[in-house]
């Protein structure tokens, strides 16, 4: 075969770059991918023929067929294939790519030029999963039909009918019944209605119904056919298990009388001619209560001859941290990947090739692996297009290093935004945040502390969980949860007399915690909910606290919401004064006169040196002390002072009353009457 030419210029294609001197004779072919066709990932690989097999390449992608816009040119190339590097490409676009050869100092010109497109791709996400199972019994036999369930975990996963498998990421689920199921009581979930699912593994929610049925109660069972999805009659030879067992010879048939309980449909021969039994929906095993219905339905499908034109091949491989990967002695693995529009495949090893229809295929499960380690992703993709001729590969990527999480809730539900922290690892591992959640990947095993948060938080942080220090294992997962409950704001003032005062005082705010105050004005973070202020003591000296509003506008306040304000106001005025009176008495009747004491107060006062007298005072604490002065003797008699009575220290109330009484009595010869 003569040397590849270049083609002449057009106006679509300007000239090559001038031919070497001198000109390398070789035979040089592109291979594949096919011209025009469609490739199955971003990172396609390229491959040539040529004749000399010590040559070395040059190798032009571009996005026209001008090679104007060129997005890679690679030179000294010693392979006949070469493998689009991740990031070089976008997804639903065509690109062209062409080849030239070089050996002992001469040049080819270059190949013809082919294109490719490449496929509308999803990004790549690590994913981590495992496979929910959810089935139902109903007293003690496995039950399958409607009913309506919502499992909530990292993500929410709701289901309409039993037995039902679903691929999750992992975390902790909690299932909540819903609406359907056997006309029955759900009396339980088991093995429990939490459970925690593993990268990898399988947890399983059984709802376990029961009823109360009367004895000899029935209902219908009817049996049907379909071929190729469309209603079938005919001869068929089946039989019906279960508290009435009976034997079918066609369909449709219906059984009524039956008694209730669960049956089991199985097909023993007969139905359309050339074809196979595909399926019993919705269920071979079905359960039959009091006078209600149940359907049988038997699904036979023709074979389906697929044409070479419609296969590919699937190629499935695993890597552990980098490196080729296959089960070794006690390790095992399982995957299954599905086709959009119907078709599933499953394997047990890797690598693995499958002949597969072609379309969109999707990787949706895998379990096991490599001991101590995780699956961190399926590349290129886990949603990949298998074209007619060729093949597509996932490729499962196991790490034995770890995966650390930080999470947050605020009152108990999921909260995510702006956060700094920090986490401590094995060795000089400083791992740093702004954001929650946050996710890092492949890290050393080792032992972890989260120190933080700093900075402005959402709520107050009651608990670290599971705990602040945690060990990551080899291929481990380890989730740190800041548990944050709202708060608002509480603002304490007083008044004295109207206005505003500041100053030494006590107070309490008992509620979902107890505060306490020394002063005013002063703010407080406080957990949402009622508090009510108690004072306590202090204020403006003298001052007391306003008998018809002390605390407004309420000792009692509710705070609604994280970040509601709340106000309480102590508001103090000035006692209103009190009265003193001051008597005297004189062997134990009444007696006026002059007489000299003093009254020690909150106030000074200017005494009357005489008794009786009543004075304005301010409330508090009075003492009335006896100076000198009152009742006088006749010769020979002698007068003496017995004392304040009640007593003489008081306390004076604002706007109260006290008296003090100075008791005189005499001795030796009676003394004359008073004079009046």
């Amino acid at each position: 075969m003569p040397p590849a030419q270049v083609p002449p210029p057009t106006e679509e294609m300007p000239p090559p770059p001038p031919k070497p001197s001198p000109a390398l004779a070789v035979e040089l072919v592109l291979e594949s991918p096919q011209d025009g066709s469609l490739v199955p990932s971003l990172t396609p690989k390229l491959g040539w023929k040529c004749s000399v097999a010590t040559a070395s390449y040059r190798l032009q992608i571009a996005a026209d067929s001008n090679f104007e816009n060129i997005i890679t040119d690679e030179r000294e190339l010693r392979e006949t294939t070469y493998t689009i590097p991740s990031e070089k490409l976008s997804s639903d676009r065509t690109y062209y790519w062409r080849v030239s050869a070089s050996s002992e100092g001469a040049t080819s010109g270059w190949s013809s030029c082919w294109s490719f497109k490449t496929p509308v791709t999803p990004e790549v996400t690590p994913i981590s999963f495992g496979t929910i199972a959810v089935s139902a019994t109903l007293d003690g036999s496995p039950w399958s039909g409607a009913v309506s369930y919502t499992m909530v975990g990292p993500g929410t996963i709701s289901g309409s009918s039993v037995p039902q498998s679903f691929s999750a990421v992992d975390g902790s689920y909690t299932f909540i019944p819903g609406s359907g199921g056997p006309k029955a009581t759900l009396v339980n979930i088991t093995p429990s209605e939490t459970l925690t699912l593993t990268l990898g593994s399988a947890i399983s929610f059984v709802m376990n119904f029961e009823m109360q049925v009367t004895p000899g109660a029935t209902g219908t069972i009817i049996v049907n056919a379909t071929l190729d999805g469309e209603p079938w009659s005919g001869e068929i030879s089946y039989a019906v298990a279960g508290p009435d067992t009976t034997a079918g010879a066609s369909v449709s048939q219906n059984f009524s009388n039956k008694l209730v309980g669960t049956y089991t449909l199985t097909y023993n021969s007969g139905g359309p001619s050339g074809v196979s039994l595909t399926g019993i929906t919705p269920s071979q095993v079905q359960t039959l209560v009091p006078n209600s219905t149940v359907t049988f339905t038997l699904n036979f499908s023709r074979p389906v001859v697929l044409s070479p034109t419609d296969v590919g091949t699937i190629v499935v491989n695993a890597t552990l941290d980098g490196s080729s990967w296959t089960p070794g002695p006690g390790e095992t693995i399982t995957y299954t990947f599905t086709r959009q529009g119907g078709g599933a495949i499953s394997g047990s090893s890797v690598p693995q090739s499958f002949t597969a229809t072609t379309g969109t295929w999707d990787f949706t499960s895998a379990s096991g692996g490599p001991s101590g380690a995780r699956l961190k992703s399926i590349s290129p993709n886990i949603t990949q297009v298998l074209t007619s001729g060729h093949t597509i590969t996932f490729t499962l990527e196991f790490t034995t290093k770890g995966r650390l999480f930080v999470e947050a809730t605020l009152d108990g539900s999921d909260w995510s935004g702006e956060l700094t922290y920090h986490l401590n690892g094995p060795g000089t591992v400083w791992l740093s945040s702004d954001y929650i959640p946050c996710e890092w990947d492949e890290q050393l095993p080792g032992t972890y502390s989260l120190i933080g948060p700093s900075g402005v938080v959402p709520g107050r942080l009651v608990t670290v969980t599971p705990s602040r220090t945690q060990t990551l294992s080899s291929g481990g997962t380890v989730t740190y949860t800041l548990n944050f409950i709202s708060e608002g704001f509480i603002m304490v003032y007083a008044t004295f007399d109207g206005g505003s005062w500041s100053g030494a005082v006590n107070y309490t705010l008992s509620g979902p915690e107890i505060i306490s105050g020394t002063d005013v004005p002063s703010p407080f973070l406080a957990l949402i909910g009622t508090y009510t202020l108690t004072y306590d003591s202090g204020g403006p000296p003298g001052a007391i606290l306003s008998g018809t509003t002390p605390i407004t506008p309420s000792s009692t306040q509710t705070l609604h919401a994280a970040g509601d304000f709340l106000d309480f106001t102590l508001n103090f005025v000035t006692p209103p004064p009190g009265t003193i009176t001051v008597n005297a008495t004189l062997n134990g009747s009444p007696w006026s006169g002059s007489v000299y004491y003093s009254l020690a107060g909150p106030q000074l006062i200017l005494l009357v040196p005489s008794v009786p007298h009543t004075y304005t005072a301010a409330s508090g604490s009075w003492t009335c002390t006896y100076n000198s002065g009152g009742p006088t003797g006749a010769p020979g008699v002698i007068v003496i002072f017995d004392g304040v009575t009640p007593s003489a220290t008081r306390n004076l109330p604002s706007g109260g009353q006290i008296t003090f009484t100075l008791n005189f009595h005499t001795f030796g010869v009676p003394p004359p009457p008073q004079q009046q």
